[in-house]
């Protein structure tokens, strides 16, 4: 199999609700493109999201290297901070002190350098600085309430690409792990209709309800959804860009 078939494969699993299952497949595309830094930056959110944070410091790990690789110099600060910020929430405290003394040591991480030391100091106190986030802010965004259950808000683009928590084409999700919802953001958009998808994250059949609340530009939609499935399609939002003005229906 190719990389883009087992992201396929494992956008159908996440589709159907077996978040496990698809964390698995997302897992192999780096064996299949272990030199793709996206593709290592991506997982990484993942298990950040999943809390395996061993995991992923192995991906931030590799990004940070391959992006060094590409740049002939030092790697991405943002994946070196990530890495570090990983190896301290998985306890590698040795190999976090000879990243840090590495980052330290060089002139090419200025930007990052405050937040590097502050880390340095927390895991010495034991009480772990918080971990910086790039959240989208993108003009669409998803918001998903539930009472009590565990589910994912998956979106469709026009191109049959499906982002969420697990792998994001554009998007940023935070709360994956909350029984009470979670938010997705879309950074931007193509012209198109896109489904808002609410998959059971245990893949089983059962009654399920809740409300997901779509913004766009300003105008906002509640929706209420009820489905016995392992999961269902409760809102389609198209967008159409025209010279003068954007058009978009819920």
């Amino acid at each position: 199999y190719s990389a883009e078939a087992v992201r396929a494969m494992a956008a159908e699993v996440a589709r159907s609700g077996r978040r496990q299952e698809a964390a698995r497949l997302y897992s192999g595309t780096s064996e299949l493109a272990p030199t793709h830094v996206n593709t290592h930056r991506r997982l990484a959110e993942m298990y950040r999201e999943l809390g395996d944070y061993a995991a992923a410091a192995g991906h931030f790990g590799a990004a940070w290297s391959l992006s060094a690789g590409r740049r002939g110099t030092t790697g991405n600060a943002d994946d070196a901070l990530n890495y570090l910020f990983a190896l301290a929430m998985s306890g590698q405290h040795s190999l976090f002190q000879l990243q840090q003394a590495a980052v330290a040591s060089s002139g090419e991480y200025s930007r990052i350098r405050d937040r590097v030391a502050q880390l340095g100091e927390s895991v010495h106190t034991g009480i772990l600085a918080e971990w910086p986030r790039t959240t989208a802010k993108g003009p669409l965004r998803i918001d998903l309430e539930t009472s009590g259950e565990d589910l994912d808000v998956l979106l469709v683009d026009p191109w049959g690409r499906v982002s969420g928590g697990l792998w994001r084409f554009g998007t940023d999700v935070s709360r994956m792990l909350h029984t009470d919802g979670e938010t997705l953001w879309a950074n931007s958009l193509l012209e198109g209709a896109y489904q808002v998808v609410i998959a059971r994250t245990d893949g089983l059949n059962g009654p399920t309800r809740g409300t997901v609340t779509v913004s766009l530009k300003g105008n906002r939609k509640k929706i209420p959804f009820a489905f016995t499935g392992a999961s269902e399609a409760v809102a389609t939002v198209s967008y159409r860009r025209l010279p003068d003005k954007r058009c978009y229906a819920f």
